[in-house]
């Protein structure tokens, strides 16, 4: 997992293991028997100086394509700059967004990253349609500075958003859940099933739109890493968006 020198981290780690579904022993499909969609990413980035004059995206922010898009996109306005970094290794199946925002009131940064993954079985191999896999996730967040900061990560299957089976968030205004908290930790057990394409969103939200105090410093990062146990390698198969193993930096 990286560690970032300025940038707090979020990281998620996933042990795996199989967990029965009932009685019937219904043969599944050959893998691969979906289709796992690319993964995309945006960032919205306006820098202010002290007059007022700002720099940067539209509303719509940029969209990133990967590739050939570079994963680090950076606006300046004078000495006052808004960035946002994507990373992934392929070889981890580890990624993580940070964002830096220093400027004045108007100065935002938004980064959101979304990518897809789900477990099928190996070229081969058949089992029972619909076999789980057991997760243990350990997290972990950090957000600082700014009047309105906000990290978060949630995990869903694929079209439905509003079934998330993990979410958690750290903020330096009012969380979703009406607490206030810059820091988050968690572990805890998941179930991901066989077949079945789940989402991976991490978003940042840095913004001084509001904000009265002079030039501020805002920083956020989240660093997920999801690890495939050894001993369940021959039953099951992890599949990720297939465009991030060029993503590269600038």
């Amino acid at each position: 997992m990286k560690s970032h020198a300025i940038l707090p981290f979020v990281a998620l780690v996933v042990y795996l293991g199989t967990q029965s579904e009932g009685s019937a022993k219904t043969i599944g499909n050959p893998f691969p028997s979906f289709t796992v969609p690319p993964a995309t990413g945006s960032f919205r980035l306006i820098a202010c100086d002290s007059s007022g004059n700002c720099s940067g995206t539209s509303n719509e922010g940029i969209q990133v394509q990967f590739p050939p898009d570079l994963a680090t996109q950076t606006i300046n306005r004078g000495t006052n700059s808004a960035k946002g970094t994507i990373n992934y290794n392929p070889s981890l199946f580890s990624s993580s967004v940070s964002a830096r925002l220093d400027g004045y009131p108007g100065s935002v940064d938004y980064v959101l990253f979304t990518y897809f993954f789900g477990f099928g079985y190996p070229p081969g191999v058949t089992g029972e349609i619909g076999a789980a896999v057991t997760a243990n996730i350990q997290t972990s967040g950090k957000v600082s500075g700014g009047p309105s900061s906000s990290a978060q990560v949630r995990i869903f299957p694929q079209f439905q958003f509003n079934n998330t089976i993990f979410s958690d968030y750290a903020c330096t205004a009012t969380c979703p859940d009406g607490t206030l908290k810059g820091s988050f930790s968690d572990a805890k057990n998941l179930h991901f099933y066989e077949n079945t394409i789940y989402v991976i969103q991490m978003t940042i939200g840095l913004s001084f739109s509001n904000s009265t105090a002079p030039r501020t410093l805002a920083a956020a990062s989240i660093d997920p890493i999801v690890t495939v146990d050894p001993r369940i390698a021959s039953q099951f198969q992890l599949v990720v968006s297939p465009n991030l193993a060029p993503l590269r930096q600038h």
